[in-house]
């Protein structure tokens, strides 16, 4: 691998991917991962081009960790005398694709804040189309396949109804429940809401993460105090502040478990533009919002496979909460494993390393709730729907034989399903 080694990092001298790793496709892979490169860059990607390297998997493991864009402006840059035509052809219209893509979703997302605006909605967009242009600079050069966008929760419902029918949107937060109340009662009860137009898809949230317990100290009026700005095609858009950006990068990817090399560029690139940043502040802001430890984790991921420098104050503090060290390790051993089992579906080992990254006692108490919600998603898949209803019409006194009705309706398609 090609890092930078910091003799204060003990991350740097655990970290070892598990499994059989193509060493030398994902020493490549994480050589261009940064926007900018440095003359020793350079010579270290010229070095890992000099030498044999399957394309197949290196172009895999850059769609999979969302990098491919950064991968080919920096080949192009270093090495495009080492790599066949065909190859860097390839991946030229990888990342053109992506490019479209981006610009597509950005006039997308313009549009939608315009919208909600015109209908007093208070809405603050993040990760995607604002994140690379804040901290890649350029929104060609960060992957990214919806619009995330943080409203109050008063304003939902609201939301939902202006684009549904004001811009052709539609919901899947529908279950069609045979009682209305319950629909409307399930609409109500999710922290995140997607709705779709064509190939765009925006996610709706009235919290930073669906597990609340993650991010319970986050709330959209101080955030929205706090906001800053980035410029969009002339129009500025509002922005979460320098130090609640960082902090919600770190928070995110850790509710993820750090399975994309892609979430620790965006560390590593958030900081570059941001000089300016109050070391000991942010700490200490991390520490009021209870997720310090999430930040160190991050940092030093950052620091450990993309050389980010770290002040002593942040060394300072991970030496006090040497359980960021453990997650680091953790995490940067399973990020090009092949058998990673940290998806996006809820798993008793994904649960168990959350609560790991909280320090607050208080916060892991909360994780209940998640434990409830999960339950709770069990038993709205058990309730009738309007499929059952398709699949054998019922006059209303008979609506109660649904619930023997949807189990069996529901077991005939997993059967179908595994016969095909």
């Amino acid at each position: 691998m090609t890092n930078v080694v910091h003799a204060k990092n003990p991350v740097q001298q655990d970290w070892m991917p598990r499994g059989d790793v193509p060493a030398q496709e994902i020493s490549l892979l994480v050589g261009c991962a940064r926007s900018q490169m440095n003359d020793e860059h350079r010579q270290q990607i010229r070095h890992l081009l000099s030498q044999p390297i399957d394309w197949s998997v290196v172009q895999h493991l850059a769609r999979q960790h969302g990098t491919l864009p950064l991968l080919y402006q920096n080949l192009k840059q270093a090495g495009a005398d080492l790599i066949d035509d065909p190859v860097l052809a390839e991946l030229r219209s990888y990342s053109q694709g992506i490019a479209f893509q981006n610009s597509v979703f950005t006039r997308a997302l313009l549009n939608v804040l315009n919208l909600l605006s015109a209908h007093d909605i208070l809405a603050l967009p993040f990760k995607g189309a604002v994140l690379a242009a804040s901290a890649y600079k350029n929104i060609s050069l960060r992957s990214f396949c919806d619009l995330d966008i943080l409203i109050r929760q008063k304003d939902c419902l609201k939301a939902v109804e202006v684009l549904t029918s004001q811009a052709n949107y539609r919901t899947s937060r529908e279950w069609h429940f045979l009682n209305e109340s319950w629909e409307l009662l399930y609409r109500r009860s999710y922290r995140e809401i997607s709705l779709t137009n064509g190939i765009v898809t925006i996610d709706l949230h009235q919290a930073l993460t669906v597990e609340h317990y993650l991010s319970t100290q986050f709330s959209f009026d101080e955030l929205w105090h706090h906001r800053d700005s980035v410029e969009i095609a002339a129009q500025p858009i509002p922005i979460f502040a320098a130090p609640d950006l960082l902090l919600y990068l770190c928070v995110h990817a850790s509710k993820e478990c750090w399975r994309k090399l892609k979430w620790i560029c965006d560390i590593a690139e958030f900081v570059h533009v941001h000089p300016e940043l109050d070391w000991q502040s942010l700490c200490q802001r991390a520490q009021v919002l209870h997720c310090e430890r999430r930040l160190l984790t991050g940092l030093l991921l950052s620091q450990t496979l993309l050389g980010l420098p770290l002040p002593d104050v942040v060394w300072q503090r991970a030496d006090q909460d040497q359980v960021c060290y453990e997650l680091a390790v953790e995490f940067s051993q399973r990020l090009f494993w092949d058998q990673n089992q940290l998806g996006r579906q809820f798993t008793i080992e994904k649960f168990l390393l959350h609560l790991k990254s909280l320090e607050k006692r208080d916060d892991r108490f909360k994780s209940g709730e998640e434990l409830m919600r999960q339950i709770a998603t069990l038993v709205i898949k058990l309730l009738p729907n309007s499929e059952d209803q398709k699949f054998i019409p019922l006059p209303q006194f008979l609506y109660f034989l649904y619930y023997v009705i949807r189990p069996y309706r529901l077991l005939i398609r997993k059967v179908q399903s595994t016969q095909k």
